[in-house]
């Protein structure tokens, strides 16, 4: 595996630096950005670049495929057209600046810590994984985003993101990996560039130090969202990557535009399409995610209005925020108008379903207030699912110590009253408007890291001032190593932070499967050990979950957003009873009418500890252990 992962290393580098760096060499956007921002810039337009690309071409050219050839070609294209425009300037782009060097051992350290993970645990955990890894093999089968997930399951995509998968599935196909292999590598190397996008906004409007530190606190010391590994939130973690650049972009667009407006030409024009195509990405790779940069979006635009030069400027701003929402409207239509318009339809009964985007239960007749979804997490919870304790504390001084310094203040209010806002999406549900309880408090705890990287930025550069203002001496340097230190204690925390209980697949499964494609007939189902979460939505609980994509054949667990589809209902009923025979594994012939023909016990302790009781079950009439193999059982039923 040790080339095949190394090639798959390099494909994610070209894959996503190229178009990124195409976009910044053709329009010489690249020199208002300093050496090392061009290349955190390059990566994070990269990565926007392909879900907007995948998206267009559904609707501009819906019988193009992308296949291997295709995409080659325009990779090619883009390192020509680099090599074209900057055949001059090629070694500016290597004068990193400022602790250039170790600012990149740093994002080094945590992409191994990310990437360490994929090399020894080979398959993508839990549950959320198995449909990232089906639409990506489907993705990368038909070069085009799917529809539905058929064959796999009778469920429509429409109300789904499918950003993620047009960089998964190009990934499968050039480095010549399987689909799961495509997945959780791409997922963790966006995971080790987790830090980018606060990187940029803290170099570019603070300082060096604080751009360092910030990039060290979301990638080392915070758990999140390394811990994201753990629990196959891959959709909204890179929708996270992006978040921050969008950001960034609008403001500098718009900046442009309060200076320049319609006269700038290109200097206006490139910021403004380039903000718009960030935009779009992050609401294409995490409908959820969109709504959380919606309120920083819309704190950036009130700013910008705020000019104190008249009217003039006032105008020139508004043009550009009507530029930047059209023109980001116009890229994100694909994926957002069909979602929005089943989203939005009104319910035959009841209350509307809510957080379908994400595949949460739709509920009906029900007080949206009273549900777990929602009220389960508390504010309690932030340290065991966002950042850990201290780092909170140290957010928070950074936030309150930075509203001293007269540069920082606003941009530290502008985020402060951000999460707010956050925490106020997190509450929406209380309305009891289901339209607009698209979030849990769960959810947003989750970006906690985004804020205090920020947050603790700028505390360091706020401990710089103040030092070098009251004793006339820079501590930048002794903080730096402080902060290197103290990551280099987090990154053995990053790379032992596993849930072993969330880890379904294994080498012993793979080899079980492999005898189910050879031995059993194609429509075959499968009855696998189920686990009921937040008692809506069954899922299965051990490497029996992955069956479908393994070898094609059918199981009683659905997958996590089957209740996107008409079968949902029914894959619940089943789930019930396939459930019971934990308590009860007389009630086996209950399956029979299902078309249920296997058991399947993994080799690890499923998730929830209830596991079949294969030597009971093998008692009962009509059934027949037909293979045993390495903690692996398989129980043909229902003879």
């Amino acid at each position: 595996m040790l080339w095949a992962e190394i090639r798959t290393v390099l494909v994610l580098f070209i894959l996503i630096l190229v178009p990124g760096w195409a976009m910044l060499a053709v329009t010489d956007y690249w020199r208002k950005w300093e050496a090392l921002q061009r290349w955190f810039l390059a990566a994070s337009l990269g990565i926007a670049f392909w879900p907007v690309l995948y998206y267009a071409l559904r609707v501009v050219m819906p019988a193009l495929r992308l296949g291997t050839n295709k995409l080659v070609l325009l990779l090619v294209l883009f390192a020509a057209l680099i090599t074209w425009k900057l055949r001059k300037d090629w070694k500016v782009q290597f004068s990193l600046g400022q602790w250039g060097w170790v600012i990149l051992g740093i994002l080094a350290a945590t992409l191994y810590t990310r990437l360490i993970l994929a090399h020894r645990f080979p398959y993508p955990a839990w549950t959320d994984s198995l449909h990232h890894t089906l639409i990506t093999e489907l993705t990368a089968l038909t070069g085009q985003l799917p529809k539905t997930l058929e064959p796999y399951a009778n469920i429509p995509l429409t109300m789904y993101h499918l950003g993620l998968y047009a960089l998964t599935a190009p990934v499968q196909l050039l480095a010549k990996v399987p689909s799961h292999t495509a997945l959780l590598w791409t997922a963790q190397f966006l995971n080790g560039l987790c830090g980018i996008g606060v990187f940029l906004v803290l170099d570019k409007k603070v300082s060096r130090l604080a751009a360092a530190v910030g990039l060290l606190v979301v990638g080392l010391w915070s758990f999140m969202p390394a811990w994201y590994f753990n629990w196959g939130r891959f959709t909204q973690l890179a929708a996270q990557v992006v978040l921050p650049t969008g950001a960034l972009l609008v403001w500098e667009a718009l900046q442009a535009w309060k200076e320049a407006g319609f006269r700038g030409g290109s200097d206006v024009w490139t910021p403004t399409v380039l903000a718009a195509l960030s935009l779009a990405a992050t609401g294409m790779l995490h409908f959820r995610v969109a709504g959380y940069l919606l309120p920083l979006i819309f704190l950036v635009c009130g700013v910008s209005l705020l000019g104190r030069k008249g009217k003039n400027e006032r105008l020139r701003a508004l043009c550009g925020i009507v530029a930047i929402g059209l023109l980001a409207f116009v890229l994100l239509a694909p994926a957002m108008v069909p979602a929005l318009s089943i989203y939005l339809r009104p319910p035959e009964s009841g209350i509307a379903p809510t957080g379908a985007a994400d595949g949460t239960a739709e509920m009906q007749d029900q007080d949206i207030a009273t549900l777990d979804y929602f009220d389960k997490f508390t504010f309690k919870t932030l340290y065991g699912i966002g950042v850990q304790k201290w780092i909170f504390i140290l957010a928070v001084a950074g936030f309150v110590i930075s509203l001293l310094v007269k540069r920082m203040r606003w941009g530290v209010v502008l985020v402060g009253v951000w999460v707010v806002l956050l925490i106020g999406e997190g509450f929406l549900y209380k309305l009891n408007i289901a339209t607009l309880a698209f979030s849990n408090m769960t959810a947003i705890m989750l970006a906690a890291y985004l804020p205090a990287g920020l947050f603790i930025g700028c505390l360091a550069e706020s401990l710089d001032h103040f030092s070098s203002k009251l004793i006339s001496y820079s501590p930048a340097v002794p903080l730096l190593w402080l902060a290197i230190i103290l990551g280099y204690v987090g990154a053995f925390a990053r790379v032992s932070g596993l849930e072993p209980s969330r880890q379904f697949m294994s080498g012993a499964d793979e080899t079980a499967m492999n005898w189910i494609i050879k031995n059993t007939p194609s429509d075959a189902l499968f009855a696998v050990n189920t686990y009921d979460w937040m008692g809506t939505h069954p899922h299965g609980s051990d490497a029996g979950f992955w069956i479908p994509y393994f070898t094609q054949r059918q199981t009683t667990a659905g997958v996590m957003i089957s209740d996107l589809g008409p079968d949902f209902d029914e894959m619940v009923t089943v789930s019930k009873e396939v459930t019971a025979l934990y308590s009860s594994p007389g009630e086996l012939a209950a399956l029979c009418p299902q078309g249920v023909d296997y058991l399947y016990s993994g080799k690890t302790n499923p998730y929830g500890g209830k596991d079949f009781d294969m030597a009971k079950l093998d008692e009962l009439p009509g059934t027949t252990l037909v293979f045993d193999q390495d903690g692996v059982q398989i129980l043909q039923v229902c003879h």
